[in-house]
């Protein structure tokens, strides 16, 4: 694996494996182990105790845990005594544990688990050293012993004394191979890409878990080289990431060019073991049965077709939300005349940054950009209402925008949808533009779909009522912000207005109407 420079823009990471460890183990096994990871090519910092003197060197092994992939650590007989090793797994199980999902492969290295986990034995007598030292309910005390049963509880290698320790070494190398996240991408000279980071940031709110946010990359800008810097910035968030480039032109090399890309997704997100896949179907089955419980990052470069993306990210059920999917296309109205269940979806243009939100589905699927029109006579109600929006965390919100036709409340509204720190307040977001010739149906089935809920009615004998009934019971949970636009008579939202339950969470609907009878 590829040695990287510790100060490229290019990666977060320096190091593959970082290397804990301690005592008598480390002259013999874990020296042994360190050359072969190093052998194949995997870049590992060994943890030097001839070093542990001073605060900055603290620093720099903190530093250095940080930036490594993924950690190793050799649990021997007398690790517990030593503070070092202790503050070491403390940290690297925080890394684990706060969002960052590094790998971790603990080796129990003439010991057993269950002491580990249980601080029994050799390791209860330490611990009970520390104690003495720093008192039973420090907080250190009390970080060392969680992370002790943390690592314990990982899935790891045990080497007994009578072992073979050079087929133990062979087994951690296949596995750290196997275990440690994809390099990062080699960017080359990334730059002007500050704003539309600071967009994007702002339009997916990476740190939100409620959600399966779908990014649609469009425009004639370097969409491969800004998504690929996007993914080396992100990528160590997730529990698992994969970035398939070029997908278009790979899908249509054979007969098997997208399941090929489905084991390549596979591989990438550290899934292995697996059979070969046989069909596209089987593969899809595999993803979903494989991923449905992690939070991924997931690129699909060179999209223009429905089929590619049915194939590697079919439905929202195949990922953990939280879970960020990013698509690079061509096509600027891809994905427009499409409904994709249980995926929040949001659309920018790389070569204007500007971006457009879109849940679900809206009717008539018109998806226009928004265009920075002239707002002169419109600014005191934006900041009016969006300050309603972010100060309202209670009721549910109903407000009106009335006026004559051509006025520019469409405009208005969309600005007010589309705007950053309005689309963080809500979890759920949909725009819905009812037409002149309304039908209550219509707007029910659009609901539905943006529910992601229109395929289990889909063919079934299923009441207007229990439909109602879906898409309340739907709603109920979720902090919502949901657009009428354009409606012509009052009995419209009489109607409609029992399908959106009082939350008391600030939920909101925006209306737009010409006339008031």
């Amino acid at each position: 694996m590829a040695d990287h420079d510790a100060e490229s823009s290019s990666s977060h990471f320096i190091y593959d494996v970082f290397l804990s460890f301690r005592g008598f183990a480390r002259y013999r096994f874990t020296d042994c182990l360190y050359h072969a990871l190093c052998e194949r090519g995997i870049t590992t910092f060994r943890d030097d105790e001839n070093l542990r003197v001073g605060d900055r060197i603290r620093y720099t092994l903190l530093e250095a845990l940080e930036r490594s992939r993924m950690s190793i650590a050799v649990l021997c007989k007398d690790y517990a005594s030593s503070t070092w090793c202790l503050d070491e797994l403390a940290q690297i199980m925080k890394s684990w544990n706060n969002g960052k999902f590094r790998p971790v492969l603990p080796i129990f290295y003439q010991v057993e688990p269950s002491d580990v986990r249980r601080q029994r034995n050799q390791y209860e007598k330490d611990m009970m050293k520390h104690e003495d030292r720093y008192g039973k309910d420090s907080h250190d005390i009390k970080a060392w012993r969680s992370a002790l049963r943390e690592v314990a509880n990982l899935s790891g290698v045990t080497c007994t004394v009578k072992s073979y320790e050079s087929e133990i070494i062979n087994k951690i190398v296949q596995e750290v191979s196997e275990k440690l996240p994809p390099e990062p991408l080699y960017i080359k000279h990334p730059i002007g890409f500050d704003s539309h980071f600071e967009a994007v940031e702002s339009l997916w709110n990476i740190e939100s878990d409620n959600t399966i946010c779908m990014l649609v990359m469009y425009g004639d800008g370097n969409k491969t080289t800004f998504v690929g810097e996007l993914f080396n910035k992100f990528r160590h968030q997730f529990e698992a990431a994969s970035f398939l480039h070029k997908v278009s032109e790979k899908s249509r090399r054979s007969a098997d060019d997208l399941e090929n890309l489905q084991e390549t997704l596979l591989h990438e997100m550290g899934v292995h073991k697996k059979p070969k896949l046989g069909s596209m179907l089987k593969g899809s089955s595999i993803i979903k049965q494989s991923l449905h419980n992690k939070r991924v990052f997931l690129v699909l470069d060179d999209v223009d077709s429905i089929e590619q993306l049915d194939s590697l990210a079919g439905g929202g059920d195949w990922f953990c939300p939280g879970s960020r999917i990013v698509i690079t296309t061509r096509d600027a109205k891809f994905l427009n005349n499409q409904v994709l269940d249980g995926f929040k979806i949001e659309k920018y243009c790389i070569n204007e940054g500007e971006f457009e939100g879109m849940q679900g589905a809206r009717s008539n699927q018109k998806k226009d950009k928004v265009f920075e029109e002239d707002m002169v006579g419109f600014v005191d109600i934006f900041n009016n209402v969006t300050k309603q929006l972010k100060e309202n965390e209670t009721n549910l919100n109903v407000i009106s925008v009335i006026g004559m036709g051509g006025l520019g409340k469409t405009t208005l509204i969309k600005k007010i949808y589309n705007n950053n720190e309005v689309k963080k307040l809500f979890s759920y977001c949909v725009w819905i533009t009812v037409s002149k010739d309304y039908k209550a149906t219509e707007l029910l089935q659009i609901l539905l779909k943006g529910c992601g809920l229109f395929e289990s009615t889909k063919g079934k004998d299923i009441s207007k009522d229990d439909q109602k009934s879906k898409v309340q019971k739907f709603l109920e949970k979720k902090k919502y912000l949901i657009v009428l636009d354009d409606i012509w008579e009052p009995e419209v939202w009489a109607e409609v207005e029992c399908l959106f339950p009082d939350n008391n969470n600030g939920s909101a609907i925006l209306i737009t109407h010409k006339k008031i009878k």
